[in-house]
């Protein structure tokens, strides 16, 4: 059982990521203020700042649907840390920034990838589920019924071979419930 975020960061992560895909595109115009210091980039219209929006949507989309099907989370998780992992790079790597500052900024990326990688290949389960049993079980005990109930039913829909199990804890459950 994994905990998830609130639904308002959803909002929170679509509105700022809507607000930087929309200023990367031209649609928002940007001022900057008269006397601002100089950033790194010259202007929003960049791509870096595209993907760094697009990656705040995907994570949004990821926190507003949690019950989602799993390959459709997992494809959109993949997209957000590629377009977050591409912002990046691109940041890092063609900002004009010294070589130094360049492998300094660089190196957090780097052990991201290469942890990344090695959980991949290595197929090393790095927080392990609960059984759907038991899952529902903790819940019950912590007074929350409801995602216990939420628990059985998905597990019901992702698991048909132990459908007949599932529904049997299910209506226990609800007979303990009343």
């Amino acid at each position: 059982m994994h905990r998830t975020p609130p639904r308002w960061a959803a909002l929170a992560f679509l509105l700022v990521g809507g607000y930087v895909l929309l200023l990367s595109l031209g649609i928002v115009e940007f001022h900057p203020r008269p006397g601002a210091r100089r950033a790194l980039l010259a202007s929003p219209q960049h791509g870096s700042v595209t993907l760094f929006g697009l990656a705040l949507i995907s994570f949004a989309l990821s926190i507003a649907f949690p019950m989602a099907p799993k390959r459709w989370l997992k494809l959109n998780g993949a997209l957000g840390g590629l377009t977050f992992m591409a912002a990046m790079l691109w940041f890092i790597w063609f900002t004009g920034m010294p070589t130094v500052e360049k492998l300094l900024f660089s190196t957090p990326l780097a052990i991201a990838l290469i942890g990344i990688a090695w959980v991949k290949l290595t197929g090393a389960e790095t927080i392990p589920d609960l059984d759907a049993l038991e899952a529902a079980q903790v819940l019950r005990r912590h007074g929350r019924p409801e995602q216990a109930e939420a628990v059985l039913l998905r597990a019901i829909r992702d698991q048909p071979w132990r459908a007949a199990e599932l529904q049997r804890a299910l209506e226990i459950a609800r007979r303990q419930q009343e």
